[in-house]
């Protein structure tokens, strides 16, 4: 619709709605509204970036788990009896906190799912499979480009 210079309507802006069918993995069907960017107040676009950042900072640490446990293993490789006891210690550990980890980064996808969908019951939110919440927010991200920061990964948008 091309705008009318003399009158302002509030429906140019509002994006087309997004919606969520609850389907699969124990959903009933239903269809959900989810909020978009411009649906948003100030305290959720600020709790969606505590989020954003928790995630990632679980993200680096996860990955820095992950990189101790192939250490692990390759030094198992190497050593010798006495040593196997200690490492496999070591690897138990590091089995513990990329578990706790895993699961911390999977309730915090579920807050930011709830934020989005607020008409879906926590409990049906965490029930959905880790990968399949992370691949409801990429798509949602996805309806909602950032600009991109000078190492190419998305970025909050500078206030003018």
């Amino acid at each position: 619709m091309v705008p009318d210079n003399k009158n302002f309507n509030f429906s140019e802006l509002i994006p087309e709605p997004l919606t969520f069918i609850d389907s699969g993995f124990g959903g009933d069907g239903q269809t959900h509204e989810v909020r978009t960017v411009a649906m948003l107040g100030a305290a959720d676009h600020a709790r969606l970036q505590r989020i954003q950042r928790h995630i990632a900072e679980l993200q680096t640490q996860l990955v820095k788990a992950e990189l101790r446990k192939k250490q692990l293993l390759d030094a198992r490789e190497k050593a010798n009896e006495t040593q196997i006891v200690q490492i496999d210690k070591q690897l138990d550990g590091a089995d513990n906190t990329i578990e706790r980890l895993g699961a911390e980064i999977d309730s915090e996808n579920s807050l930011f799912v709830q934020v989005l969908i607020p008409s879906l019951p926590r409990d049906r939110i965490q029930a959905i499979p880790p990968g399949n919440k992370y691949q409801f927010i990429k798509w949602w991200r996805e309806q909602h480009p950032t600009p991109a920061t000078k190492d190419g990964t998305p970025g909050e948008a500078k206030a003018s």
